[in-house]
């Protein structure tokens, strides 16, 4: 077992997330959001916040980000309309 920067004890065989770059992680991320039927907006606004709003979080989210959520969401559906 090794100490990890943040003093977490791993052990060899555990499967962090934090252990690849940050630019994978999304991209698995995205993957799993796929699999999971997530609406394309969605992903979208992922994408461009960190953020996933659905019904289990939507009132635990600032105002501020839920803005963020918001305008990525109303960009992706004027980006994919057909009158744009």
């Amino acid at each position: 077992m090794t100490k990890s920067q943040n003093n977490h004890e791993s052990d060899p065989d555990d499967q962090l997330l934090f252990n690849i770059p940050l630019e994978h992680a999304e991209h698995h991320i995205v993957e799993a959001m796929k699999k999971a039927n997530i609406s394309p907006t969605s992903i979208y606004a992922f994408q461009k916040t960190g953020l996933l709003i659905g019904e289990d979080n939507e009132g635990k989210i600032s105002k501020r980000n839920r803005k963020q959520w918001d305008e990525a969401i109303a960009e992706n559906r004027r980006k994919n309309s057909k009158w744009a």
